[in-house]
């Protein structure tokens, strides 16, 4: 109510202070959208310096073609491996372990105006819903903090109900799902740092949409270097 009847919304990842980047950021211009959500590795950083954090979110921030993008309209991010940590890094399960996450995380919540960062002191991540009007929803994952391979865990079981609640709660017509790495099958292949190196917790997310038959799903995947759309 209120609001316009096309919501016109710029995602990716993956980018850096270059020409190339540049060029996307003027192209996602003149689409003229209504917001910009980065899902990680905006910048690549790869440290848990905090000097070197802000140091490059500052050198990120204030590239002149994506100011001239966001000014006016708004921004949401996540992160993914390399402005988390190293490249295909995992938190591990602990909240305070090790003891460089809760300060990354700290520092993250300085660069990016999102409306939430998780649970804050009880559950800190980078994982928040934000809906455009009372049609849309989206949903961001924090596939980085509480990800332990051993253990098959990419959400964790505190962010996994979250994102269940949130999923079966939202009166939304679309629900779209935003994760820094690929959900669907083999689209990276190889790779064990997608959900395909976490099929059973994406398979208990999947069939939990089945189950309790919520439409409407979209998923916004980034990590891919690339533009594919599946079904």
């Amino acid at each position: 109510p209120g609001g316009p009847s096309t919501l016109r919304l710029a995602f990716g990842s993956c980018a850096d202070e270059d020409e190339g980047s540049a060029a996307v950021w003027r192209r996602i211009q003149t689409l003229d959208p209504h917001a910009v959500i980065l899902l990680g590795d905006t910048p690549y950083i790869d440290s848990v310096d905090l000097k070197i954090l802000r140091k490059r979110h500052g050198e990120f921030l204030g590239f002149a073609a994506l100011q001239k993008l966001v000014a006016g309209r708004s921004l949401y991010a996540t992160w993914d491996d390399h402005d988390f940590g190293t490249n295909d890094c995992h938190g591990g399960a602990a909240v305070n372990v090790p003891k460089w996450k809760p300060r990354v995380w700290s520092d993250f919540k300085l660069q990016w105006p999102n409306p939430e960062y998780g649970g804050e002191g009880n559950h800190p991540g980078c994982y928040f819903t934000h809906k455009f009007g009372q049609r849309v929803e989206f949903i961001f994952l924090d596939n980085r903090y509480y990800r332990e391979p051993s253990e098959g865990q990419m959400l964790g079981p505190v962010q996994l109900a979250w994102l269940k609640r949130k999923l079966k709660g939202s009166e939304a017509q679309f629900k779209v799902i935003c994760s820094s790495v690929p959900m669907t099958p083999g689209v990276k292949p190889g790779s064990k740092d997608t959900w395909d190196g976490y099929s059973e917790e994406r398979k208990e997310i999947f069939s939990f949409i089945e189950n309790n038959k919520i439409s409407g799903i979209f998923v916004l995947a980034a990590d891919r270097h690339r533009s594919d759309a599946w079904k």
